[in-house]
């Protein structure tokens, strides 16, 4: 692998910091790092303020923090978005193929979604493909609020390529520093900026992300009370396990720490598990066991993984497409310009050759015209008699293969034959779009029946009161099933 580089502006939600990173055959580097300080306070005013000289002030503060942060930004970036900014899943999905688990990711997230999905940004990270399946995790936020995360920087588009979240920043700095191990359930407590974020981890594979709060003025209450949702959510959607290690980040100094006990009760753990107090700042904290890198070490390292998350917002992806479709029509218009006078040349040069050519063609044309439609008339006929001759995949038994292998809360609605294509198109209705997904899996056992994916849906029918969908099944060879 040739050295590559990446440089990280991360953003807790009061403050940024900074990595500059490179890869060389797979060995990372931090080349340079840094804080750049709390962001400046809008002030409150009123309407009649809004031109006074504190209004000014602090235009020109934000200006200048601008340049700061900017100043450190590469040809290469990877910006991060705070948790409170973000939604997260982890979910499991019958698919391997990216475009299919974007899909179907997408169908499980609208129903919860906070506003429409062409106003949202979503992707996801996948921890772990086996027997046809996938498990991911996939973080989704307005666009607007994550534009607003950026205000701070003076940067164009072609500079970014790539939005991270700050926790999975954080996760991977955790676990580099080998503090998570295999086959453990973990408890993260970290602050980004004023806020409070838990995340619970299978070894370095996380399983919830949640924002609690204020990191500085959340009750105890709230706190058990969160804590106890997200420990349950886990319990109830993975195996339930004991807890191994709880690990507060950033948290020195905050109410948080007075509330350990009330928290190793809200999490299940034993009243001797202790808890790891960890740092991420460049200065010395006192009570801090552990040091870690900057969260933007953490995401510049991700950004050299293949198939990570990228929260890129879509009005910048309009804008880069914009960009390049300028470039493309003048490229384009020229290619054309030199072609037509290439053409115009051509044609007053050799009108002569050209037209005894287009006569001799089409006198060849009218010549085998007659011989080409017997020759297609043969090979209609052969076909029809093989289409005929073999029944094993005739329209009735793939129809009844099929419904073999369909589970019961699944009405078909339609169904199409396309013998040539070696395609079977099926539409149907399902109670729940979880059974959709087994029907899917379940066919994968047929002889007669190959590759299958979703054309359309699951969509859910509010008339019907079920999940719609459209299903495309391959139709295998005989030799594909010997």
């Amino acid at each position: 692998m040739a050295k590559d580089f990446c440089s990280a502006i991360t953003f807790s939600g009061s403050s940024f910091a900074w990595a500059k990173c490179s890869c060389n055959k797979g060995v990372f580097s931090i080349s340079s790092s840094g804080e750049l300080g709390h962001t400046p306070i809008e002030p409150q005013l009123s309407d009649e303020d809004q031109n006074s000289t504190v209004a000014a002030d602090f235009q020109k503060e934000l200006a200048f923090y601008g340049k700061k942060v900017s100043s450190k930004l590469a040809d290469k970036n990877t910006l991060s978005i705070p948790t409170s900014r973000l939604i997260f899943k982890v979910a499991s999905f019958p698919s391997v193929d990216l475009s299919e688990i974007q899909q179907m990711a997408l169908n499980e997230f609208e129903p919860q979604s906070p506003a429409p999905l062409e106003e949202m940004v979503f992707s996801f990270d996948v921890l772990e493909q086996a027997d046809g399946s996938s498990r991911i995790i996939y973080a989704a936020a307005k666009e607007e609020d994550v534009l607003n995360q950026l205000l701070y920087l003076d940067v164009t588009p072609k500079k970014v390529e790539r939005v991270d979240a700050y926790i999975l920043g954080l996760l991977r700095n955790i676990a580099d520093a080998d503090m998570l191990q295999a086959d453990t359930r973990n408890v993260i407590l970290a602050r980004e900026g004023d806020f409070l974020t838990i995340l619970v981890t299978d070894g370095k594979q996380p399983c919830a992300i949640r924002h609690l709060g204020n990191a500085d003025a959340i009750s105890g209450f709230a706190l058990s009370s969160g804590i106890s949702k997200t420990i349950r959510q886990v319990n109830s959607e993975f195996t339930k396990k004991e807890i191994s290690k709880l690990i507060f980040v950033d948290l020195d100094g905050t109410p948080v720490l007075a509330q350990a006990e009330k928290i190793k009760q809200a999490i299940g753990a034993t009243s001797d598990l202790l808890p790891t107090m960890v740092s991420t700042s460049e200065k010395p904290v006192e009570n801090a066991q552990t040091t870690l890198p900057l969260i933007a070490v953490g995401v510049a390292n991700r950004s050299f993984e293949k198939g990570v998350m990228n929260l890129f917002p879509g009005s910048w992806t309009a804008e880069l497409q914009q960009q390049k479709a300028k470039v493309r029509n003048i490229s384009i218009f020229s290619v054309i310009m030199v072609l037509w006078f290439c053409l115009i040349t051509y044609l007053y040069g050799y009108p002569y050759l050209i037209s005894h050519k287009i006569d001799k063609a089409n006198k060849i044309s009218e010549q085998l015209l007659p011989e080409s439609s017997k020759v297609q008339d043969f090979r209609n006929r052969i076909n029809i008699i093989d289409s005929y001759s073999d029944r094993t995949r005739s329209p009735l038994e793939l129809l009844r293969e099929v419904c073999i292998y369909m589970p019961e809360g699944i009405d078909l609605t339609q169904f199409r034959y396309r013998g040539t294509d070696k395609i079977l198109q099926i539409e149907g209705r399902a109670q729940s779009s979880s059974i959709i997904y087994d029907f899917m899996n379940n066919l994968r056992g047929s002889k007669l029946l190959g590759e299958n994916r979703l054309t359309s849906g699951p969509t859910h029918n509010k008339n019907l009161g079920k999940d719609v969908f459209e299903l495309a099944i391959v139709i295998t060879s005989s030799k594909e099933e010997e």
